[in-house]
């Protein structure tokens, strides 16, 4: 007999092929029609690999870059720009928490025009943007790609209007930490589609062709992607992280609440010890406190931390160079 979690992800598989039909007879699937984020980041496929902070560094996102999609490189030092320069004539995005002015001097310095934006937005500030810093560097030339943690249609709406030129839908799937507003990718692009006129990307849960298509039958015009380049042959994660993530299963991973939004991660003590606390009541900062070291662990390789990642694992089955995968994923959004 089917137990419920059996046939929930039956249920999900049938309605990811389901869509993934309708997608190929969609706008979106036209090979004849250009597709808006190419043009605009002058790359050869809509796929960007995700910001993650300290799980990038030059040689993804080199290779991301070098496969025709956009790798990020999180919080570079100078040095690490122009590694990433030696390794790619493509273009590629710099993402940093914050925009002074001698990081957009060094930006401009190294020849980056493409930046990426992560907002803060949450329950506890209603959801806003930092439109100053879009406008700001708007006004200093640069290219905009906007996402927000907890991503909401007034958000994405907002960020548009003060000038970011590619927005980012996000749904609860999604690896790292997790939208608060525990909205589906589906429904938010579903939403958020007819109030958006410059492009619209999707995050969470996209790891293959089948996802990215059924992404874009919901109307993303390309695919920001984490959990399956954190897989990939060129990641700074190792190999164990990288194992875990291959052999994980989405019935059982652990959820919990986190600073901002949530955490999913492999099942283990770390991670059991965590769902407990916030069950239990703990503060905001003692769960931050307690895990703040996970995904700089997924580099180091420490056993003991948990890994974090999306809950489309069942289809990450191994490990694929950056190549492999922007094919894939590209494909979603022009079978």
């Amino acid at each position: 007999m089917m137990n419920r979690r059996s046939f929930v992800k039956a249920a999900s598989a049938a309605a990811v092929a389901s869509v993934s039909t309708v997608a190929a007879g969609s706008a979106f699937a036209d090979e004849a029609a250009p597709n808006r984020v190419c043009e605009i980041l002058g790359i050869e496929k809509p796929v960007i690999q995700a910001f993650m902070s300290g799980l990038t560094s030059p040689e993804l996102c080199a290779a991301v870059s070098n496969a025709g999609g956009m790798g990020i490189i999180g919080m570079p030092s100078q040095e690490d720009l122009q590694t990433v320069k030696s390794l790619t004539d493509k273009p590629f995005c710099v993402g940093f928490y914050g925009y002074d002015a001698d990081t957009m001097k060094m930006l401009q310095d190294e020849g980056v025009s493409i930046v990426f934006v992560l907002g803060q937005g949450s329950k506890a500030n209603d959801y806003a943007v930092d439109t100053d810093t879009i406008k700001n560097l708007k006004d200093n030339g640069f290219t905009v790609i906007y996402r927000d943690v907890n991503t909401t249609v007034p958000a994405l709406v907002a960020a548009q209007d003060a000038g970011a030129d590619i927005v980012v839908a996000s749904g609860y799937g999604q690896g790292g930490h997790m939208t608060e507003t525990r909205i589906t990718l589906a429904t938010m692009l579903t939403e958020a589609r007819p109030q958006i006129t410059v492009p619209l990307m999707a995050s969470g849960c996209i790891v293959d062709a089948a996802t990215a298509a059924a992404a874009a039958a919901a109307g993303a015009e390309g695919a920001y992607v984490g959990t399956r380049f954190n897989a990939s042959e060129e990641s700074p994660c190792s190999d164990y992280a990288k194992q875990v993530i291959v052999d994980s299963r989405a019935e059982d991973l652990v959820e919990w609440r986190a600073s901002v939004g949530f955490v999913r991660a492999n099942d283990c003590q770390f991670s059991r010890e965590c769902e407990e606390m916030a069950n239990g009541g703990a503060t905001a900062g003692e769960l931050a406190e307690k895990y703040m070291g996970m995904f700089a662990a997924m580099r180091m390789g420490d056993e003991s931390m948990p890994v974090g990642m999306n809950d489309a694992v069942n289809s990450i089955t191994s490990i694929k160079t950056c190549q492999e995968i922007v094919d894939d994923i590209a494909a979603g959004f022009t079978a």
